[in-house]
């Protein structure tokens, strides 16, 4: 049987990830459980959710995604659907998994109150989304990134970035929901964090290349192949050990600059006399303040601070 393909693997950061998600063990803490994976996109999380998880569900709002997701992922059950107002039941999962997704939202809080919604009392959920590296060299290549991306497809095209989120707001978000805050973590890249953006700023630019221009209505399901076609196999076979060898000197070096946050919750239940109430005030989230949050630009972060200043 031919390998499955994966448009993740092609993101030289999802070592990283993978490695800190095995760390914190999370794959054992979903173990038997009724799992959903929201913005599944071609399903390498997904896959690695299968090995553990009781039942395991699946969502991406790309029809191409959701087909790769079916064919690499056979146990997955898996739908088309926006996370805006995901087609799932009250209480549905016992395990929420999203990650990269919020940041590609125009409301990020209802997206939150939709993965609230849908998982049950005293169930787990997993965030990541980029935050604001310290470096400079990092920011700006993140800029260009999102820059050419927001060009390639359109702002406000669901692959956009639609601004960065501060770990500090999205984790008052939820503990003022009553959730407990079992982790809030930020995955330590630096080194593999410039591989990234600059590997990103160069499919973008083939991108540009083989289509001769911009994308204009190309629809968001046909970023798959659009990516396959723009990365060589010199990219499979070089690019993708370096940047794992990378990513292993970010772990042992303890990085001093990351790019994604990890949270992981758990949601209130009120039949346990000690679970908080939700709607309760807000409860203040134990730690320093987030050094990433001063100065960092606003747009889809403004939804959870209030804040209303542009990158």
């Amino acid at each position: 049987m031919k390998k499955p393909i994966y448009v993740e693997e092609l993101s030289p950061d999802t070592p990283c990830k993978l490695r800190h998600f095995r760390k914190i063990r999370l794959f054992e803490a979903f173990r038997d459980k009724c799992v959903l994976d929201v913005g599944c996109g071609t399903g390498y999380f997904t896959s690695h959710l299968a090995a553990t998880a009781g039942r395991l569900h699946a969502i991406d709002i790309a029809e191409a995604n959701a087909e790769l997701t079916r064919h690499n992922v056979p146990a997955a059950t898996v739908t088309v659907g926006d996370v805006h107002d995901l087609p799932c039941p009250d209480a549905f999962a016992e395990c929420v998994f999203c990650s990269e997704v919020l940041e590609h939202l125009a409301d990020p809080v209802q997206g939150v109150r939709q993965l609230d919604r849908v998982l049950k009392p005293g169930g787990l959920l997993l965030l990541t989304f980029p935050i604001r590296p310290r470096l400079p060299t990092s920011r700006f290549l993140l800029r260009v990134s999102d820059r050419l991306t927001a060009y390639y497809y359109g702002s406000d095209h669901p692959q956009a970035h639609q601004g960065l989120l501060r770990i500090e707001d999205v984790s008052r978000r939820l503990a003022g929901m009553g959730y407990s805050m079992l982790r809030q973590d930020r995955i330590k890249n630096t080194l593999v964090l410039h591989v990234t953006e600059i590997f990103s700023i160069s499919v973008k630019l083939a991108q540009l290349l083989i289509r001769g221009g911009r994308a204009g209505g190309v629809e968001l399901a046909d970023h798959a192949a659009h990516v396959n076609a723009a990365v060589s196999a010199v990219w499979r076979w070089l690019g993708l050990p370096a940047c794992r060898a990378l990513a292993i000197v970010d772990a042992l070096f303890n990085g001093f600059d990351s790019s994604c946050a990890v949270i992981l919750a758990r949601k209130p239940d009120p039949s346990e006399p000690s679970a908080p109430r939700p709607g309760a005030e807000r409860v203040s989230v134990p730690g320093q303040r987030d050094p990433d949050a001063d100065g960092l630009p606003a747009q889809a972060a403004s939804a959870f601070s209030g804040a209303s200043q542009k990158s």
